[in-house]
């Protein structure tokens, strides 16, 4: 049973990104779809230490306002 299924098979061979192609498109597709998520995930963690920075200066503006707060009302 196992040679008859084994017989009807047909061959599988590897993908062009996998066998190192450099001239295939589907390399050259593979390649540059590693640069969209790049410049994606670069993008994103812009935007997160960007909010974190904003954060920061925000927490600083109104600790220096409290505390010339307190130092007024004394």
């Amino acid at each position: 049973m196992s040679i008859l299924l084994a017989s009807l098979m047909n061959p599988i061979f590897a993908c062009a990104v996998c066998t190192g192609s450099l001239d295939d498109p589907q390399t050259n597709a593979a390649n540059m779809g590693i640069w969209v998520m790049l410049f994606v995930l670069m993008g994103v963690l812009s935007c997160i230490v960007t909010f974190i920075i904003n954060l920061a200066r925000r927490g600083r503006r109104l600790e220096l306002e409290t505390a010339g707060m307190n130092i007024k009302h004394r």
